[in-house]
């Protein structure tokens, strides 16, 4: 079986940084350049749309991890 031992964190892991998961969405999503994929993502945390795109994932995921690396 498996060991995970960050069990205990709380928030999301990406790039093998931790964040907390609310408040980087909300920095990340005006650095996400296509309309289309900052529409998908703010509709899906809103409540009112699907799951965002495979591409849409990409992009708030790129500009995550370009967040972190600034702040460290």
């Amino acid at each position: 079986m498996a060991r995970h031992n960050d069990w205990q964190e709380e928030g999301v892991r990406l790039g093998g940084i931790l964040v907390d998961a609310a408040e980087i969405v909300q920095q990340a999503l005006p650095r996400i350049k296509k309309a289309k994929h900052r529409k998908e993502i703010e509709d899906f945390i809103h409540g009112k749309g699907k799951f965002p795109s495979r591409e849409a994932l990409k992009s708030l995921e790129a500009a995550v991890i370009a967040i972190k690396m600034q702040e460290e």
